[in-house]
C-alpha cells in the first residue's frame, strides 16, 4: 500500500506566465530515506525536503 509521508510547496510567483511553468522534480530513493528535490526553471530556486522510512 501508499501512504502520504508529507507535502512539498513549491513557489512559482510570476501569474503573468500563465500555468504553463517548468518545474523539474525527482525523487532519489535510498535505503532508510526518500529525497525530493523540486527546481523552478525560471528562477533556479531548489526546493528539498526528505523522509526517512519507518519499518
Amino acid at each position: 500500500g501508499m501512504k502520504m509521508l508529507g507535502k512539498m510547496k513549491i513557489d512559482l510567483p510570476d501569474p503573468q506566465r500563465g500555468k504553463n511553468r517548468l518545474v523539474e522534480f525527482t525523487l532519489t530513493f535510498g535505503t532508510m530515506e526518500v529525497k525530493a528535490t523540486a527546481i523552478n526553471k525560471r528562477t533556479g530556486q531548489t526546493y528539498e525536503s526528505s523522509f526517512i522510512l519507518e519499518f
